[in-house]
């Protein structure tokens, strides 16, 4: 199973399960729960025989959420709009996590009803449709005309103020999803209207920010448009769900259990060693956060940076949502500097305050410990994490194509291929005089990349440094070919340094195939609430093993 799946799935699979046998017995549950809950749990004793087939069950959105988002519906406290038939079906944003099992029922928020049929009933048409971003802007693979009487469920026709949530069985559909496969919602003809949550100044969007807070992955959808692009909003499908999920056996089930606990301890062992330490970032809009990376509190020279988050439908609300303010409170370390800067290249001149220059941001690392005119003082890292190059990749910065074919060459012996360039590189510079000028100083963005990492060794007594890699998502500039040549070269220049690298293009973390899935845009550029967590579990895993190797 891929890592996104196992990650994601875990975390709701330990919160919100009970576990049965092939005849849906139970075996000594743990409390049901909901969604993501606080408490962590472990697979029940069972005498399952091992080929009998673990079926798990769970709701989708955490109880208590799920109460409050009810009530603000309900009482019409907050912001909700009843669907267009413009551009339905409307995907939930969420397409992986409700994913491969067979749905039990679905909860929906109904905003009004039209006329029922000749029995009573209400239409709601809910679609099957493949997951991957292609596939949101195909043709359905099925679908379902659910329906809900309207004496059973107290609906009455044509009423265009219901405000009701209505929980309606699927056991009679067979609504099982493949891992491919997720679900939309809505036809023109539908008779039962359901409610989807906006933005809106008077309410300040109360359900919404409920949501952003406590169960984020469900905030935003897509728009299926026919063959156009897939239009991302920050209106959200707050719909709740029942699972079942069945393993060949429990070892199976268990397997992933084990791997989530196996996480933790992972975190617990690197947060002993990291508590306390100093860290500072250097990156571009992905690695930003208003108030953090312009914070002229840290660092004097950085109040001019551009930011990306927390706007921009990012779904963000705290820097602790970020890959790293995360792994900042999990590890319990102290932030340095975080000098980000949205649209910056490695590549670059001075000329709009170190927007584009790698190298001049690469020594204002350090916290000036609010005396900016006194260096003495100044706090430097112990870790630096450097996230640069998606920018150069797009805007075509000069590279050095001498380098990328002596590593890919043959037999190339790249210890040797990486120390004569990189004797080569600092001789430049250092005959360009000590004033950084892109083009003099190096000429293409490996040298700059370079250069920065040699700077921030240099200046910061030899800080533990992490590289991380570009990924590929579905943004059409990032083809496989330019991200490999970039990761090719960022992964050399990284490992000469001493740097621990971060491959993002790890299966199963944050990549081409479900960036969609976990991007606050729908080309999945700028990672979600979800796409931060899944960075920092790559991180935390990746430290570890090269740590434990």
């Amino acid at each position: 199973m891929k890592k996104f799946g196992i990650a994601f799935l875990a975390i709701l699979l330990v919160a919100s399960m009970l576990l049965v046998g092939c005849a849906n017995k139970e075996e000594n549950p743990p409390a049901q729960t909901s969604g993501v809950a606080d408490e962590t749990t472990t697979a029940p004793e069972s005498t399952t025989e091992d080929n009998t087939p673990v079926t798990v069950k769970r709701t989708y959105m955490p109880e208590a959420v799920f109460a409050e988002l009810k009530n603000l519906f309900e009482s019409k406290s907050a912001s909700f709009k009843a669907y267009s038939t413009n551009s339905a079906p409307y995907a939930i944003r969420d397409v992986m996590n409700i994913s491969d099992g067979t749905l039990k029922s679905v909860t929906v928020p109904v905003a009004a009803t039209k006329a029922a049929d000749g029995n009573g009933d209400f239409v709601l048409t809910m679609y099957v449709m493949n997951n991957s971003y292609a596939g949101l802007k195909s043709a359905p693979l099925r679908e379902y005309k659910l329906k809900v009487n309207g004496a059973s469920a107290g609906l009455t026709a044509n009423n265009s103020a219901v405000y009701r949530f209505v929980k309606i069985d699927l056991s009679g559909y067979d609504v099982t999803l493949s891992a491919e496969e997720t679900v939309a919602f809505f036809h023109k003809n539908d008779t039962l209207v359901p409610a989807y949550l906006l933005k809106d100044e008077t309410h300040q969007n109360k359900a919404l920010n409920l949501l952003k807070e406590k169960f984020a992955q469900t905030t935003g959808f897509f728009m299926k448009v026919g063959t156009a692009n897939l239009d991302t909003s920050l209106a959200t499908l707050f719909y709740d769900f029942e699972f079942e999920k069945t393993y060949p056996n429990k070892a199976a089930y268990q397997a992933i259990l084990d791997e989530e606990t196996t996480y933790q301890n992972m975190v617990a062992d690197l947060k002993a060693q990291y508590s306390g330490k100093r860290i500072s970032i250097i990156g571009d809009s992905i690695s930003t956060f208003n108030g953090v990376s312009n914070g002229t509190s840290y660092n004097s020279t950085i109040g001019g940076n551009a930011v990306w988050y927390p706007t921009n439908n990012s779904n963000l609300t705290s820097y602790t949502d970020t890959y790293w303010g995360r792994l900042i409170e999990d590890l319990g370390m102290e932030l340095c500097v975080n000098n980000s800067w949205s649209g910056s290249r490695i590549y670059g001149n001075v000329s709009k305050n170190c927007q584009g220059n790698m190298l001049v941001r690469a020594t204002e690392l350090d916290n000036d410990n609010g005396t900016p005119n006194d260096p003495s003082d100044d706090i430097n890292p112990d870790v630096i994490f450097v996230y640069m190059g998606i920018n150069d990749l797009h805007t075509g910065t000069p590279n050095d194509a001498t380098l990328y074919s002596a590593l890919t060459a043959a037999g190339a012996d790249k210890k040797a291929v990486m120390e004569n360039w990189i004797s080569s590189v600092i001789a430049t510079a250092e005959a360009n005089g000590s004033t950084v000028v892109g083009g003099k100083t190096y000429t293409s963005w490996e040298a700059a990349y370079a250069l920065s990492l040699r700077a921030m060794k240099e200046k910061y007594n030899n800080p533990e440094l992490f590289c991380m890699l570009l990924v590929q998502t579905q943004d059409t500039r990032d083809t496989p070919e330019k991200i490999a040549r970039h990761n090719t070269c960022i992964r050399a220049i990284a490992e000469y340094f001493g740097a621990t690298v971060i491959d993002q293009q790890a299966d199963g973390y944050v990549t081409y195939e479900n960036s969609h899935a976990y991007g606050s845009d729908d080309s999945g550029l700028h990672p979600n609430p979800q796409g931060h967590a899944l960075m920092e579990r790559l991180i935390v895993e990746s430290i570890w093993k090269k740590k434990n190797a």
